[in-house]
């Protein structure tokens, strides 16, 4: 039996909104990201705001992740025209950046994530003990 292609558009997830959000937006916005989000971060810290840090981290994070996600589809868009002369993988370093970026991201918007969550639910466990 021969399937036909499906017509049906893409299942919507969060990385093809990011990837869209990235490919549809001027570099210049997300290195505006990365420099605001640093510095902000620095000064949240020293302020004494360590979670306001962590998310600006991970606000600049994500700038960086899109900056290397910009490169990687201008990349497969040019890498047609030009042959491939037996070197190895163009801009390695370009993925290697992307995905430092991206679990840097992650992992602390998940950790600053479930730390909300912990503080949200710790008033209500408390109590249950006080029930009677």
């Amino acid at each position: 039996m021969d399937s036909l292609p499906s017509t049906e558009p893409a299942e919507p997830t969060l990385g093809r909104a990011l990837r869209s959000i990235a490919g549809a937006q001027l570099p210049t916005r997300f290195y505006q990201i990365l420099q605001l989000g640093l510095p902000a971060a620095a000064q949240f810290w020293i302020w004494g705001m360590v979670r306001t840090s962590g998310w600006a981290v991970v606000i600049a994070a994500f700038g960086a992740w899109a900056l290397f996600e910009q490169r990687l589809q201008a990349e497969a868009m040019f890498s047609d025209d030009i042959p491939n002369l037996g070197q190895p993988a163009p801009h390695r370093w370009v993925r290697t950046g992307r995905a430092i970026s991206a679990a840097l991201g992650a992992v602390l918007a998940l950790g600053l994530t479930l730390e909300l969550f912990a503080r949200v639910v710790n008033p209500v466990l408390q109590c249950l003990g006080c029930a009677g």
